[in-house]
């Protein structure tokens, strides 16, 4: 059992929407820019900032009677804006302010458990039973069994509107949050979007006070995962230095389904909270090993 803990400072930040407009009544962004000279830019800065605490756990049994086995278990939290220069950075809604995005970060995962096993079976030649007949040897002796079940978490995701209604331009404007949302969490309405409301963004921004919306960054968390592989190793020595191996494998044995991520996270749209697609289903794979 262990504590694992580390923190991240001047992390390259891109700024994807930079010189972004402050709020405000006009239809001219261009006045509201902090350069006025400029449009839109794109550039880097290295003020981002992360962190990241995890409880770890590791069982291990080590080879004994044909049998050995892994259990590993993390409870873990990241924490982040922007943090670092990846193949995909969650929009911020505010690029004068990235700081007010500081949350749960694009890769968390809360919890994930993995056990692993092999397994010898006690049968045929140098085993404990069934260890004298050629016959019973060649069909029964040499097989491995071994197997992996992974559990854990979904990833989070962030809850959009369908209208920048703060009026700066915002590629991922927020509504505002008034309740949890987590929902029923099926594949029709994973979260609740009728917690999530653009009604007083609206109302400020006709009044001549447009803002940003209230809701933070990846609030929220998609599907878990649960996979059960498994594979059948059987191992047949021809000859002194010929052997013939054959594997049956099957990944996602149970055919669970493992759905991703809501298709659609801005809400006032039809598919808001829609599930559209999965992870791989069951595959099944044969093979022949010869080693010589």
């Amino acid at each position: 059992m262990g504590y694992v803990g580390n923190r991240g400072v001047h992390l390259d930040y891109i700024h994807l929407l930079g010189n972004q407009a402050v709020p405000g009544t006009s239809a001219n962004l261009q006045p509201r820019r902090p350069y006025p000279d400029f449009n839109q830019l794109l550039y880097d800065t290295f003020d981002g900032i992360s962190r990241y605490n995890a409880l770890t756990v590791k069982l291990t049994h080590r080879y004994s009677r044909n049998f050995q086995s892994l259990v590993s278990y993390t409870y873990s939290k990241v924490l982040d804006w922007n943090g670092g220069d990846t193949d995909f950075q969650n929009l911020v809604q505010n690029d004068n302010n990235p700081r007010a995005d500081y949350g749960v970060a694009d890769l968390n995962l809360k919890q994930r458990l993995v056990i692993s096993g092999i397994w010898l079976l006690p049968l045929g030649r140098g085993q404990t039973y069934l260890n004298n007949g050629r016959v019973a040897n060649v069909l029964l002796g040499g097989w491995e069994v071994s197997g992996i079940i992974q559990l854990q978490d979904g990833f989070p995701f962030t809850v959009l509107s369908n209208v920048d209604y703060s009026n700066t331009g915002s590629t991922s404007p927020r509504p505002d949050r008034v309740c949890n949302g987590a929902g029923s969490q099926t594949v029709a309405a994973w979260f609740n979007t009728s917690c999530f409301s653009t009604t007083a963004l609206e109302q400020a921004s006709q009044s001549g006070s447009p803002r940003f919306g209230n809701s933070g960054k990846n609030i929220l968390t998609g599907p878990g995962l649960h996979e059960w592989d498994l594979s059948l190793i059987k191992k047949n020595q021809l000859t002194e230095k010929l052997r013939l191996e054959l594997r049956f494998e099957f990944f996602n044995i149970f055919n669970t389904a493992n759905f991703s991520t809501p298709g659609n996270w801005t809400i006032n749209t039809s598919t808001a909270g829609v599930i559209t697609s999965a992870a791989t289903p069951r595959d099944i794979q044969f093979g022949i090993k010869l080693d010589f």
